[in-house]
């Protein structure tokens, strides 16, 4: 264990509805490893279960506690009951950890930590995981949001596109701290001949209709007949699968084109492919992009706002297309199943992530946002 610094000893309470799979679970579940190897107290409150088994493990010596309430609501004077049973019950959980820094994920779970922790001594930090300007909130939500934001003493965005957003709505202090990217050992990916002949395109992400996996099967059907010994492997779950599957039969795909589910470590995913490829029409901060270039594969991202563009350098570690394009995503991808040599460019460069997103450089970064937020409490007068 790695001593924590007087800096970052305090503890740490982080609050989620769940711990499924998700990009956020992955963050907070690293955040909470990487803060108590270096001996920090952490404890992770669970919003929506009383007995919460994490998709992603977490490390032996970090509390986890389960609130079983998230039950869901008959109606609008039901709803305000529930949420305020909600925020009772978080707020009786915090004062039994009596953390110096409360850190929440998720805009709905945001507010509620906000409101649970006024007038504690802890620090209040919200992540905020996408762009607000693209998902919008219940009326009753925004309203909240608004009225409780402010009163945070930060908020951490993922990309400085959505920081700029955010500080015009709101007044809290907003700071960028992107996800940590853990690089691959060194055997994990054994070198390989590339070849233009035969591989495999890789995505991943949840199956809804901002991934645009619509998008990416129909690229990939421009390309496929020409390029025979190719296939895509799609990883992910979500509400879409039967559709796309559907679109994927359509298509002429069958054989050529498979969803594999859910994957629990990088390794499983990337490890045997030869492109990544993100085809959002939205992102917040898509890990699997920033997995794939640790692993050292090429990628070919659509520009969607809040994301890509602030993780791949166009034309040096990464190609990026317009979103919602398949005729140019389709380009991209084939100009780099033809070129194997561009490819082996590409996914050289690509691994630097590693070094730029590691978890080291992350942590410092969230240590110093929550020595000013614990500042900023007690300059309130709230410590």
């Amino acid at each position: 264990m790695v001593a924590a610094t007087r800096a970052d000893a305090g503890g740490v309470a982080l609050v989620i509805s769940s711990l499924s799979m998700g990009g956020a679970q992955r963050a907070l579940t690293t955040l909470a490893d990487g803060w108590r190897r270096r001996g920090r107290p952490v404890a992770v409150v669970v919003l929506g279960s009383r007995d919460p088994t994490p998709f992603f493990p977490l490390s032996e010596g970090v509390r986890l506690v389960g609130l079983d309430a998230c039950e869901p609501s008959g109606g609008t004077l039901d709803a305000l009951r529930k949420n305020a049973h909600r925020v009772s019950r978080l707020r009786a959980a915090l004062r039994a950890i009596a953390p110096d820094a409360v850190v929440s994920f998720m805009d709905q779970t945001n507010v509620a930590a906000i409101l649970a922790s006024r007038g504690l001594p802890a620090a209040v930090v919200v992540a905020e995981r996408t762009d607000p300007d693209r998902r919008r909130l219940p009326a009753v939500w925004e309203g909240l949001r608004a009225i409780t934001y402010p009163h945070a003493d930060a908020i951490v965005v993922q990309t400085e596109a959505v920081r700029r957003r955010v500080a015009e709505r709101w007044g809290a202090p907003v700071t960028v701290i992107p996800n940590p990217v853990a690089a691959p050992p060194a055997d994990a990916r054994p070198a390989r001949a590339a070849s233009a002949a035969a591989g495999t395109i890789v995505s991943a992400g949840r199956l809804e209709p901002a991934k645009g996996f619509d998008v990416l099967l129909d690229a990939f059907a421009t390309i496929a007949t020409r390029h025979p010994g190719w296939s895509l492997a799609i990883w992910g779950e979500g509400p879409e699968r039967a559709e796309l599957e559907e679109r994927r039969d359509r298509l002429g795909l069958a054989g050529r084109a498979e969803f594999r589910g859910t994957y629990r470590s990088p390794a499983e995913a990337f490890a045997d492919a030869d492109l990544f490829v993100l085809a959002s029409r939205r992102e917040g901060f898509p890990n699997a992009l920033c997995e794939a270039m640790a692993w050292g594969l090429p990628v070919v991202a659509a520009d969607c706002a809040s994301g890509p563009a602030e993780i791949v350098t166009a034309g040096f570690d990464g190609v990026l297309v317009p979103p919602e394009d398949p005729a140019a995503l389709a380009r991209s991808m084939e100009a780099l199943v033809a070129r194997p040599e561009r490819r082996a460019e590409l996914a050289a460069r690509a691994r630097g992530i590693a070094d730029r997103l590691s978890l080291e450089r992350v942590l410092e970064r969230w240590n110093e946002t929550l020595a000013a937020a614990r500042e900023r409490r007690a300059r309130r007068g709230l410590l």
